[in-house]
């Protein structure tokens, strides 16, 4: 993924970096992302952090809406890359309306 930045008051431009996903787990209260060795935003600067990034799931939810509102606009630039997870989106449906149910195993 790539992170860029900029000042807030006096804007010098925007530095990049770019930070792989190392770990991605879900907590009961939020998606929690762990990113390490990630590079200074400084270029000159041979320092490397580990992030965590943690995402509620409001803002889950904020993120869904928007890219649902948009593929709705655009279904033709979203087609490709929603195909490949289509049974992943069918899961997270039918968890979402309720009609997921955990099949008891007989002990037989």
């Amino acid at each position: 993924m790539e992170i860029s930045r900029h000042a807030s008051k006096s804007n010098h431009g925007e530095q990049q970096t770019s930070a792989q996903i190392d770990a991605l787990y879900v907590r009961d209260d939020h998606i929690e992302i762990h990113s390490k060795a990630v590079r200074e935003f400084r270029s000159s600067d041979p320092t490397k952090h580990d992030y965590t990034f943690k995402l509620s799931f409001e803002e889950f939810r904020e993120v869904v809406s928007v890219i649902s509102e948009q593929a709705a606009k655009r279904p033709s630039a979203f087609e490709e890359a929603v195909s490949p997870i289509l049974k992943d989106l069918l899961v997270l449906q039918t968890v979402g309306s309720g009609s997921y149910k955990i099949p008891k195993i007989s002990k037989d």
